[in-house]
């Protein structure tokens, strides 16, 4: 799909991600080789670091139980067990043993071990929980990255004004569109999650018309309307919370009457250009005319008869209803409410359209279908009973038949819209400036936006070239849903009375669709876009950025993209491994070291002696002192020495005092057993 980043416009490296702020925004992008390996570190850090803080917990219990107080066999094994240092499995196993050896021979054995188990319990959860949650720090699933490309760009004046650019944005519109602008709820396609936002939502609603009294239909108006739109929240842009800006586009529509604006003359009167050798005998021409005096001249243009002013849209009768009977097409117009119009469209709307404040569209559709059933739908209204000749299989073969029907009421109908735009920036210890809510303004400046900072006058001025290129106007009436259903036959069953809101929808979700592919466009370069081999692709015709705030720009586009590259959360990162690297410092440090300097053991005692004397080396030491061997040094120390190197034999498994030597075994441990 177009509108999908590729790999060569994608930010290696750090940056910060805005929307999640100071701490939680810094971010870096790699690939997945990278992240894979980070991701292994980062489990070993975890292991680790975990291991050493329940050393550090298994010390702290010990010590908070160890008050020097007289206590039975099953607490000495207790402590002597915290003094091991075992991991929380083995801690669970070994504590559940013991109150289960012990449960007829002291009180509540089990309860009285319960509180160490539920803490090896918990702090098992705390590690697969930690375990889980580091893996976190790496994201590897529709991420979101930044932009970097070399062809950041905005076309040229000349090519937006042919609608080529256009014509390609609108072609990836429509599939964006059709895949992603859903109105039930529910899993979207992968490809929907390559732009910063699938969809842009708006409020539709019934209103009054826009126009002079008399010009829309009947009850049939309404409006599109976006409401404020942050370009960070809807479009991806990475704007510092100094320099937000924030969008809005309403759209008002509706079906224009056609008392006064239609009319059926010959050929000779009208302006068709008809690609026929010759006329049919009596051709006549339906035309249909909205539009008033040219933008750049100050004359009316008259049609022939001196009568008229200029057309809006013709079509041929004897067309119509032979050569493109199937067909819908349609013409389009876009009239500013400024002086004088830019690019194509150069004449002023009819005095009855005319509106003080906002851009208005002038569409017009031929109809050349037919209908099965009537239709009342404002702009599709079609109640003239025809015949027309139709084919229904027949013993195995087709046959023709004249059937009856519906055609549209005239073969011209116009639909109008008014498009206004508002624009908002973030002001320093000030309420958001705001635009009045009118048509386009032709260029930002300090004139308009004196307050704006560079960067915000550069986000200004890509939503104003965007807003220019993509419109009602440039995608064309010609897309219409109703197309699709008259297919190649170009006879539809039936339209729903409303049937003109799905198509004035649809126009909308394609012109917010293209919007969201026209602003990322530019950080990843217009050429950039698979245009069709027809299209010459001069360096001419980019517009490249001219300050230092439209190049910053460049690099602020945020966009998504799943496989190939990973997203490393610095700051889960640096807690990770400084968090890991501290408490193993701590556990070495203190445990092995600090606990058995005089100064330490001074400040700790005697809780700390307790810890030393329930350590294995003393108590293999004051095993071997009951069975008589008392030449011990150091005994104070974490591991006690003996005088000189003297034999020790295996300890007894039971030892029974002699009564002359009550420190005399009376077997060895072979013996006994």
């Amino acid at each position: 799909m177009y509108w999908q980043l590729c790999s060569n416009s994608t930010k290696r490296g750090f940056w910060t991600n805005v929307d999640r702020g100071p701490i939680l925004g810094p971010t870096i992008t790699t690939d997945t080789t990278t992240g894979s390996i980070v991701v292994a570190l980062l489990a070993i850090l975890t292991t680790l670091g975990t291991a050493h803080l329940w050393n550090l917990v298994i010390f702290l219990a010990h010590q908070l139980r160890a008050k020097g107080q007289p206590s039975d066999t099953l607490f000495r094994q207790q402590q002597a067990l915290l003094r091991t240092l075992p991991p929380p499995s083995s801690v669970i196993a070994d504590l559940l043993k013991l109150g289960w050896t012990w449960r007829h021979k002291t009180r509540r054995p089990l309860l009285r071990t319960s509180f160490l188990v539920a803490l090896a319990t918990l702090f098992t959860v705390v590690t697969i929980t930690a375990s889980i949650f580091s893996s976190l720090v790496v994201d590897s699933s529709d991420i979101v990255v930044l932009v970097r490309s070399p062809s950041c760009s905005w076309v040229a004046p000349k090519v937006m004004a042919s609608g080529e650019y256009a014509g390609s944005v609108f072609g990836s519109a429509s599939d964006l569109c059709r895949q992603c602008y859903k109105e039930i709820d529910g899993p979207l396609p992968k490809a929907c999650k390559s732009l910063f936002r699938p969809s842009l939502a708006y409020e539709v609603q019934k209103t009054s018309c826009p126009f002079n009294e008399g010009m829309c239909e009947q009850g049939a108006v309404i409006s599109m309307d976006s409401g404020l739109l942050d370009l960070n929240e809807a479009f991806g842009l990475n704007l510092p919370d100094k320099d937000r800006v924030r969008f809005r586009r309403k759209a008002t529509c509706a079906p224009l009457t056609q008392d006064g604006h239609t009319k059926i003359v010959n050929y000779n009167q009208s302006s068709l250009s008809l690609v026929r050798e010759s006329l049919v005998s009596d051709e006549q021409v339906a035309i249909l005319s909205y539009m008033g005096r040219e933008a750049f001249e100050n004359t009316t243009i008259f049609m022939p008869d001196g009568t008229w002013t200029k057309w809006f849209a013709e079509v041929s009768l004897v067309a119509n209803d032979v050569n493109m009977a199937l067909g819908i097409n349609g013409w389009d117009r876009r009239f500013s409410d400024l002086d004088a119009l830019l690019g194509p469209w150069g004449f002023e709307g009819a005095s009855d359209l005319k509106v003080s404040a906002g851009d208005v569209v002038l569409m017009a559709a031929r109809f050349g279908a037919t209908y099965v059933q009537p239709v009342n739908d404002p702009f599709f209204s079609a109640r003239q009973k025809i015949q027309f000749p139709a084919m229904s299989p027949f013993n195995g073969t087709l046959e023709y038949y004249i059937a009856e029907g519906y055609a549209a009421d005239f073969p011209l109908k116009g639909l109008g819209c008014v498009d206004q735009y508002q624009f908002c920036h973030r002001r320093n210890r000030k309420d958001d400036f705001c635009s009045d809510l009118r048509g386009l303004p032709r260029n930002i400046s300090q004139v308009n936006f004196p307050e704006a900072s560079d960067m915000q006058q550069a986000a200004l001025q890509l939503l104003l070239n965007v807003s220019y290129t993509f419109s009602f106007a440039s995608r064309g009436i010609s897309a219409l849903q109703a197309q699709k259903i008259a297919g190649s036959k170009g006879t539809i069953e039936w339209l729903p009375d409303d049937q003109w809101i799905t198509e004035v929808r649809a126009w909308t979700n394609q012109v917010w669709a293209a919007f969201q592919i026209g602003v990322a466009d530019y950080a990843i370069g217009p050429w950039e876009r698979n245009w069709g081999e027809e299209v010459d692709k001069n360096i001419t015709d980019l517009q490249f950025p001219k300050n230092e705030a439209e190049r910053a720009l460049c690099g602020m586009q945020r966009m998504r993209i799943s496989g190939n590259f990973v997203n490393i959360n610095v700051f889960g990162l640096a807690f990770i491994v400084s968090f890991s690297c501290i408490v193993a410092i701590l556990d070495i440090t203190l445990l092995k070291f600090l606990i058995y300097m005089s100064r330490f053991r001074r400040t700790l005692a005697p809780r700390i002696d307790r810890w030393i004397q329930d350590g294995i080396w003393q108590l293999q030491r004051r095993a071997y002192e009951a069975h008589g061997h008392r030449d011990w040094i150091n005994i104070e120390r974490e591991i006690p020495l003996t005088t000189d190197e003297e034999k020790l034999n295996d300890l007894p498994l039971l030892w029974v005092p002699d009564k002359d030597r009550p420190s005399s075994p009376v077997s060895s441990l072979g013996d006994a057993i």
